[in-house]
């Protein structure tokens, strides 16, 4: 009896208000306390500094012998995407700490919020889905506290799976909804590279799915996801590196 009351009340919506509320002040909170700067994000917060300079998502360095001179090196041993993210936000809150700061929070809303839509699209009940909020306001995952853009690109990640499975199970035909889609999908290896081979898991998920439901319109939008996600990734390995330094100075 006492188990289907606390049932009874962890599926009240004013309580289901409470704990999402509460699940992202918890997470945002837990963020904040192990924010710091390590050597990933201090050189690409360098990198969205000298972008909103002008110089493109550099590292400024001087030479031993000529301290007065500054050459700015193009960044590729990281993808441009938290450079740049935290710039336009830099370019409104002009601090870049600040910036970086407010985007973990913003990717922090993302990742709760929509980790909760997903069960709902899954028809999770009520009080299942308020406690899997909790979970994932207080859990410390690994990705939580290291100082590079982890959170971000899971955030974003999910975000992707919540459009994919919306665009599943809401007969959603849009070839613009696939397009977004397919951008989204490509935030996580622009963020990080380590990201490159999920980005394919929701295309390949997409055919899959409307190979065995017997859907072209599925499987038709998963090879829209597929070819765009292909061609962002491509573009970000074969541009970047060869990025002429003379049009970053």
């Amino acid at each position: 009896m006492t188990m289907l009351r606390i049932k009874s009340w962890l599926s009240r919506r004013d309580v289901s208000i409470l704990i999402l509320v509460l699940a992202i002040l918890l997470r945002m909170i837990t963020q904040l306390y192990f924010f710091r700067l390590g050597d990933d994000r201090s050189f690409q917060l360098i990198g969205a500094k000298n972008l909103l300079a002008g110089h493109g998502v550099t590292i400024n360095q001087v030479f031993t012998n000529d301290f007065s001179h500054q050459v700015f090196q193009p960044i590729v041993g990281w993808p441009p995407g938290y450079s740049v993210f935290v710039a336009m936000l830099a370019f409104i809150t002009g601090d870049i700490t600040i910036a970086a700061i407010l985007f973990d929070l913003i990717s922090i809303f993302i990742l709760v919020f929509f980790s909760r839509k997903i069960l709902k699209l899954l028809a999770c009940s009520d009080w299942v889905t308020n406690c899997f909020t909790l979970i994932t306001g207080v859990f410390l995952f690994d990705f939580s506290h290291v100082a590079a853009p982890d959170i971000n690109a899971v955030a974003f990640y999910i975000l992707g799976l919540f459009m994919t499975l919306s665009y599943i199970r809401n007969s959603k035909t849009s070839i613009g909804y696939l397009v977004v889609l397919a951008l989204i999908n490509f935030i996580p290896p622009f963020l990080r590279y380590m990201f490159i081979p999920v980005a394919f898991v929701i295309p390949v998920y997409f055919i899959i799915s409307g190979f065995f439901l017997k859907d072209k319109r599925i499987t038709s939008g998963g090879l829209v996801v597929l070819t765009t996600t292909v061609l962002l990734i491509a573009a970000l390995l074969l541009i970047q590196p060869v990025i002429p330094e003379r049009l970053l100075i």
